[in-house]
C-alpha cells in the first residue's frame, strides 16, 4: 500500500511517496522516495520524474495551476527586470543625485537615468543611445 507522506524538515515541508510491505520474516517495513515539497502557499510542487512517473502509470496528478513548470517551460522563459530601476531610483533620490540630474539636465535627465540604471544592471553600455 503506498501513500503520501510529508515531512517537515526546518522550514520545508517535504513530500515523500511511502510503501509500506512486510518482508520476509512478517515483519512491517516500508521505503520512501521523496516525489516534492509543498510551497509558501501550502500547495504540493512534485518532481517532474514523479509527475512523469505516475502518468506512465495511469495515474496522473492533480496539480493546482501554475505549480509545476517544466525544464523547456523554464529555459523559454523571460525574466523581465524592473525591481532592479525602483531600487536605483530609491537610492538615486535618497542622494539628490534626481534633483541634480534634473537641475542640470531638465530636459533629458529622466534619459540618462535609465541609461545609466541599463548600465550598472547590465555592465553593458548602450551603443544605440551613445
Amino acid at each position: 500500500m503506498s501513500y503520501i507522506l510529508r515531512q517537515k524538515v526546518g522550514n520545508h515541508v517535504y513530500l515523500y511517496e511511502a510503501v509500506s510491505y512486510r518482508n520476509a520474516d512478517g515483519k512491517p517495513r516500508s521505503t520512501r522516495v521523496p516525489i516534492g515539497k509543498l510551497d509558501e502557499a501550502g500547495q504540493p510542487v512534485y518532481k517532474t520524474e514523479y509527475i512523469q512517473r505516475m502518468a506512465k502509470a495511469g495515474t496522473p496528478v492533480s496539480l493546482p495551476k501554475n505549480a509545476a513548470y517544466t525544464r523547456t517551460d523554464i529555459a523559454g522563459s523571460q525574466i523581465k527586470e524592473i525591481g532592479a530601476f525602483y531600487l536605483y531610483q530609491a537610492i538615486a533620490e535618497k542622494i539628490g543625485l534626481l534633483q541634480i540630474l534634473k537641475k542640470v539636465f531638465p530636459d533629458t535627465w529622466r534619459d540618462i537615468f535609465c541609461l545609466a540604471c541599463f548600465m550598472v544592471s547590465s555592465g553593458e553600455y548602450c551603443q544605440d543611445w551613445l
